[in-house]
């Protein structure tokens, strides 16, 4: 007992001390009173040798011994030789998964934290929190949560507290109405209603600052459930945002929420966003608290590893959900010690990961990152939803128990029956994802952009788009494009990308000329400084929505190679952005939409066609397509799947990929012109 307490000494001393100045936190929490360690002074790390002097391996152990662990024991009776060959097992299934998968994945994969780190650092700019701040809503809101649902949870979380001063808007209450006051289904039910029902009127009274913890928790999710779309996005290893994350049927999947408690822990942290503050909420749980390490600290050398669901379920082979024993025992449910702070058995797990990772030479969070999409890629969430799967998986791995095949053999058979490891939906042999940039700024706010190539000319990605949309076939315009004068100016030189072609004919005179009173309208109304700056905005805005259409369309066609008749059921959900933008308008510059024009926006964004009288258009402003250098044959063919039907003095259009953001522009344009004049 003497050597250990001398390891665990040295050990803090080699893990330095922390401050109110540091930005990482303690893996472990104790609380007894009776604890002489403290997590706040100490950086304290979670191991086996921590579990030995915490008095839990023995007991773990034991645990271990049950049905629900299809691991060899061996003969040894000393926990120390138990526990060395359960780790020796979990590393070996780790390593397999790692050489089961391409070595260009892994190079990818073990991005995940760094692309947390990266987002954590857009939040934090986004919405004025620090990095720590951020990273800690971020981790106080992942228990049972999937990371891109985790994500958005965090930025809705985060934007919605920036809100908090406005009151709830009706939509929230709306929604509060619903889901507090509801008609109870049972007994059970009820009993909960009756439980939330004084917190849910406080916050329907009470202004933010007198609100408790749990209350806020409520104001934040009625904000969201109430106002923002359900939809969100993949997030891909290095921080970008993807598609929307669809349901088997191909249906937007919704972002639903956890508990108010872990919703009450974030808005802590936001409210007090001391390191102290930050470790206290992140509890005793060392899934939650080596998570927030991660995501700060990714490259910290301290060994931090989230050892989540899926990590124990690498570590045993098999498909286990949350509700799986291991998950259980590991996430804290098994002997744990408050003096300590050790929960269950995860620093068991935690070795056999940094193990693992030494032997080919990456982070322990590298090796979770990378054996993390291994078995999400053998066990789908279809495969463990059939109980058949997961007892049949379970039986191979209880022969592999009493001696009936080897590891080798249960790991083969295990890979069949689950039908190989399929490899996550962002990576593409021989192509990095790095290399693939997306202009999609939010995890649900309704952008024109997913996963997009990129933009620039003999990219090996923007190769193979053009490629594909040469096999289309489509090197005429239609008549109605030709008499908009789109095929003279297609033909032209193009400028930078975004940037208006000031040599057509056709419309540049008129476009110099409402810049220009657009431009003037605002300092009338707001002065030389702020004017400038309210109208430079907008222009940026109109900038990127210009740039999204032309990106979307190309990335549509290379993942399609299709015919642009099956593109032309997409309909760019753009309505957000503007709505967003007329918020923005509104409460920095005073300047809102006006409700027709928003209206018709709205239909817009379900892809409605409407005409040219309700977009308010004037000629074919619409018509332009001011996209990236490059050849003639991009520009034709992106004109084409983007749907014009141009005719006369009016333009009636199909709403697609293509030219939903030019039609926006000019709604834009438009807005500009009656806002500013309105305020006049």
């Amino acid at each position: 007992m003497a050597n250990l307490k001398q390891m665990l000494i040295e050990q803090a001393m080699r893990a330095g001390q922390l401050s109110p100045e540091s930005t990482r936190i303690s893996q472990r929490l104790p609380t007894a009173t009776t604890a002489t360690e403290d997590p706040y002074l100490q950086n304290l790390l979670i191991n086996q040798t921590v579990l030995d002097q915490s008095g839990t391996l023995g007991k773990n152990m034991e645990v271990f011994k049950g049905p629900d662990y299809n691991f060899r024991l061996g003969r040894g009776k000393k926990p120390e030789t138990v526990a060395k060959n359960v780790k020796g097992q979990i590393v070996d299934n780790l390593l397999y998964l790692y050489d089961m998968t391409p070595d260009a994945m892994h190079g990818q994969a073990k991005l995940w934290y760094d692309g947390a780190n990266k987002l954590s650092g857009q939040f934090s700019d986004a919405y004025g929190h620090s990095k720590d701040a951020v990273s800690g809503v971020m981790a106080a809101l992942s228990p049972q949560m999937d990371w891109y649902k985790n994500v958005t949870l965090a930025e809705r979380t985060l934007d919605a507290f920036a809100r908090r001063h406005d009151g709830l808007p009706p939509e929230a209450k709306d929604w509060m109405q619903k889901y507090f006051f509801r008609q109870a289904k049972d007994e059970k039910d009820a009993a909960k209603i009756a439980k939330d029902l004084p917190d849910a009127e406080a916050v329907l009274n009470l202004p933010w600052e007198e609100l408790s913890n749990k209350q806020k928790a409520i104001w934040i999710r009625a904000y969201d459930e109430g106002t923002n779309p359900r939809g969100y996005r993949i997030v891909t290893p290095d921080g970008q945002f993807g598609d929307h994350v669809l349901t088997k049927k191909g249906e937007e999947a919704k972002a639903g929420w956890g508990s108010f408690t872990d919703i009450g822990k974030a808005v802590s942290v936001l409210e007090n966003p001391s390191i102290e503050n930050i470790s206290g909420q992140m509890g005793n749980a060392h899934k939650v608290r080596n998570f927030f390490n991660n995501i700060r600290n990714p490259n910290d050398p301290h060994g931090d590893v989230t050892i989540d669901t899926h990590a124990v379920a690498a570590g045993h082979m098999e498909p286990f959900s949350g509700a799986s024993k291991p998950v259980m025992v590991n996430l804290g449910a098994g002997p744990s010690s408050s003096v300590t702070g050790a929960q269950g058995s995860y620093g068991l797990y935690a070795d056999a990961y940094r193990d693992a990772a030494k032997q080919v030479g990456v982070l322990p969070r590298e090796m979770q990152s990378i054996s993390w999409e291994g078995v999400r890629g053998l066990y789908s969430p279809q495969f463990k939803s059939q109980k058949k799967n997961t007892d049949q998986i379970a039986k191979v791995m209880a022969d592999y128990k009493a001696g009936k095949l080897s590891l080798e053999q249960a790991q083969k058979i295990a890979t069949d029956i689950g039908g190989g490891i399929e490899l996550p939906s962002w990576y593409k042999e021989g192509r990095d994802v790095r290399n693939v940039k997306s202009t999609a700024t939010s995890s649900y706010k309704k952008g024109l952009a997913g996963i997009l190539a990129t933009a620039t000319s003999g990219s090996a990605l923007a190769d193979d788009a053009q490629d594909a949309m040469s096999d289309t076939g489509l090197d005429q315009l239609r008549e109605g494009q030709a008499k908009a004068g789109l095929k003279d100016y297609m033909q032209r030189p193009m400028s930078k990308m975004g940037d208006v072609n000031p040599t057509r004919e056709h419309a540049a005179k008129g476009e110099i000329d409402r810049s220009s009173r657009m431009r003037q309208m605002y300092i009338d109304k707001l002065g030389p400084d702020r004017g400038s700056e309210a109208f430079n905005a907008v222009q940026q805005v109109i900038e990127q929505v210009k740039r999204d259409a032309y990106l979307e369309l190309q990335q549509k066609l290379y993942d399609t190679g299709s015919h642009p008749n099956q593109l032309n059921s997409h309909r760019a959900p753009a309505s957000e952005t503007m709505v967003d933008l007329g918020e923005a308008l509104q409460s920095k510059y005073g300047m809102g939409m006006l409700d027709i024009t928003g209206k018709a926006i709205e239909r817009i964004g379900q892809g409605e066609k409407l005409g040219p009288m309700e977009l308010g258009l004037a000629g074919l402003e619409s018509a332009t397509l001011p996209f990236t250098a490059g050849s003639a044959g991009y520009l034709k063919n992106a004109a084409k799947v983007g749907g014009f039907a141009g005719t006369g003095a009016g333009v009636d259009v199909g709403l697609t990929t293509g030219l939903s953001a030019n039609t926006l522009r000019s709604i834009l344009k438009r807005m500009q012109e009656e806002e500013a004049t309105r305020g006049r």
